[in-house]
C-alpha cells in the first residue's frame, strides 16, 4: 500500500476491520459496499487502494463466515453481502 508517498507492505487483512464496520445486518450489494470501502480507505490517506484487493477481502470475510454472502457467483452488481449473527 501506499502512505505518504512511500510503498509499504501491510498484512493481507489490513483493511478487515474497515470492511467490517461498513457492512450491515441487511443486504447490501457487495458493488454499494465496495465504493464506501473505497472512499473511506481514500479519506484515510490510502488513495491507491485495489478495489480489486478489497473485493477480494470481502469475498474472503464470507468465505470465514463473518459475514454471509448470497449471490457471490455473480458480479459485484448482483451480489449481496451482510453481517453474519
Amino acid at each position: 500500500m501506499i502512505e505518504d508517498m512511500r510503498l509499504h507492505s501491510a498484512p493481507l487483512n489490513h483493511f478487515d476491520p474497515m470492511l467490517l464496520s461498513l457492512v450491515p445486518q441487511q443486504w447490501r450489494k457487495l458493488v454499494g459496499v465496495l465504493g464506501d470501502a473505497l472512499a473511506r480507505a481514500a479519506s484515510d490517506g490510502y488513495e491507491h487502494t485495489s478495489d480489486l484487493v478489497l473485493e477480494a477481502r470481502l469475498r474472503a470475510l464470507v468465505q470465514d463466515g463473518l459475514l454471509v454472502g448470497r449471490g457471490m457467483d455473480q458480479t459485484l452488481h448482483e451480489a449481496e453481502i451482510k453481517l453474519s449473527k
